[in-house]
């Protein structure tokens, strides 16, 4: 029912979209691998209000000011972060990782327009790109259905998109996580 679908369109609130979208790149920019792998807390900026989140690791309570961890010494605090800024593994980083992949896979659906479910399905080892009109096709393998498939994306998209790939190629290098 195509009105159905235009009442749906009408009703969204496309300024609150753009802040989304603005929001997911603020993520994307501040997850750097360096920031990943650098130290606690590590911080996700955003511009648009100008805002700082922290986020301090999983277990650890906030660093300075007042602590609702009671019995918490400021050196056991201290000795806490030291040892989890030492520790950089996959598994100690994973928390944070995830949150740049779903940030960089909202972008993905938001540029591509497809549904969560094949994204999640698409192999991204064996992506190529095709000048396509005013962007480019994008052609990869969908790994449960078997078959290859092609999305297009913008050309400004094309640079987020290689980056992604880069970062998700070099986090995931050596576990059995599947790029």
């Amino acid at each position: 029912n195509t009105g159905e679908y235009s009442q749906r369109y009408e009703n969204l609130d496309l300024d609150l979209v753009t802040k989304f979208s603005s929001d997911l790149d603020d993520v994307v920019e501040s997850l750097s691998l360096e920031n990943i792998k650098g130290s606690y807390p590590i911080l996700i900026k955003f511009k648009s209000p100008e805002f700082t989140y922290v986020y301090h690791g999983q277990g650890l309570p906030p660093k300075g000011g007042v602590h609702s961890f009671k019995g918490w010494s400021k050196k056991r605090i201290d000795e806490m972060y030291h040892a989890r800024n030492a520790n950089v593994s996959f598994e100690q980083r994973l928390p944070i990782i995830q949150l740049r992949v779903q940030a960089e896979c909202l972008r993905f659906i938001k540029e591509t327009a497809m549904n969560l479910a094949p994204v999640i399905g698409l192999q991204i080892d064996s992506v190529e790109f095709k000048s396509y009109s005013d962007g480019y096709l994008v052609k990869g393998f969908k790994a449960r259905a078997g078959h290859d498939v092609a999305v297009r994306i913008s050309k400004s998209y094309r640079s987020k998109f290689e980056s992604y790939i880069k970062f998700r190629s070099k986090v995931f290098e050596g576990t059995e996580i599947s790029t």
